[in-house]
């Protein structure tokens, strides 16, 4: 479900600064892998969803879930 793009986003111009600038590296055609990690309920998928809405470029995004670092592992490989 993506989020109403009206909505107000606020205060992560840092964060979205951040990770427009990993679009601009020179890269190979290669897929980029990026990991965003921190405390529950914070905005961390808002962020992601706002950012690949406005880079209009493919993307996929995984949830963990709290579980062992093994069984992340084998969930996001299947």
């Amino acid at each position: 479900m993506w989020l109403n793009q009206d909505m107000r986003f606020v205060d992560r111009e840092n964060e979205l600064a951040f990770l427009n600038q990993l679009l601009q590296q020179p890269r190979s055609r290669a897929a980029q892998f990026v990991l965003i990690y921190g405390r529950r309920r914070v905005g961390k998928t808002r962020l992601l969803r706002h950012w690949i809405a406005q880079t209009d470029l493919p993307a996929t995004y995984w949830v963990a879930e709290k579980e062992n670092a093994a069984l992340q592992r084998r969930k996001f490989i299947a």
